[in-house]
């Protein structure tokens, strides 16, 4: 089994349960936004009209089909968070190091992995396992856009904010930020496909026949930490995914566990 095939493997050649319900999570926070968009354009409609005429009845059919499917789709939101889980407090720069020492060997020869942490001993609080798959997520993405081979670097600094919010509309409450970022050497994102970063089912990699959910779990799991993610890509080519999380506030906590 060759290098990109091992990693594709470890990645998710079938996702995790909670990958499905960030997936899931996704879907619905999408379908609720359609929705309400529908109803606001309706109720518009409807208060156009006279009460006693037909139409006013078939839009209030509609507002009331479309509450209901609102209703449905905040119950899916509900759900897609799974069981409560305590937080704890994660290493960030530790947990990377370990997952760099996974990672090497499934890039392989012709991709060089670097690490550039900020050895602050930062916490975030959340589910270490979540953050590692969404990191193993962007490696793939990186390692697909370079085909021939190329460098791929993993980097942690202290943020003065919670990032830019060009790709996550979520806002981090904490004063103080980490951010994660992965920069590639590879041909970046289309302007096609930059404005459309995060949708369900959206893949970077050609063929009529490929189903992408990698970005759109990416977004889960950080929306599920507080965090805000922004994306670099320059027509001269090259990415940077930066992934910003609040700092943990509570005192103590646990580094990542393997």
């Amino acid at each position: 089994m060759n290098a990109e095939r091992r990693l594709d493997r470890e990645n998710g050649g079938g996702h995790e349960p909670d990958e499905l319900l960030i997936v899931v999570g996704n879907l619905a926070h999408e379908l609720n936004n359609l929705l309400q968009l529908i109803f606001g354009y309706t109720q518009c409609a409807q208060d156009g009209l006279d009460p006693d005429e037909a139409r006013h009845h078939d839009l209030a059919e509609v507002l009331r089909a479309t509450g209901r499917a609102t209703e449905l789709a905040r119950h899916l939101q509900v759900l897609s968070h799974g069981p409560e889980r305590g937080e704890i407090g994660i290493d960030l720069d530790l947990l990377l190091r370990q997952s760099a020492e996974r990672l090497r060997p499934l890039l392989g020869e012709r991709f060089a992995l670097e690490l550039a942490l900020g050895g602050t001993g930062r916490l975030i609080a959340g589910d270490p396992r979540l953050i590692e798959r969404a990191v193993f997520h962007l490696i793939a993405n990186a390692r697909d856009a370079m085909p021939e081979g190329g460098h791929i670097s993993i980097s942690t600094q202290e943020a003065p904010r919670g990032g830019t919010g060009s790709q996550d509309d979520s806002s981090a409450s904490a004063e103080r930020y980490f951010s994660l970022s992965i920069t590639d050497s590879g041909t970046g994102f289309p302007p096609e496909i930059r404005s459309r970063i995060g949708e369900p089912f959206l893949s970077t990699r050609p063929g009529p026949n490929v189903r992408g959910l990698g970005l759109s779990i990416v977004k889960g799991i950080v929306r599920r930490h507080r965090g805000t993610l922004d994306i670099e890509s320059p027509p001269a080519g090259g990415t940077t995914v930066r992934c910003t999380f609040p700092v943990w506030q509570a005192g103590g906590g646990a580094g990542y566990e393997p």
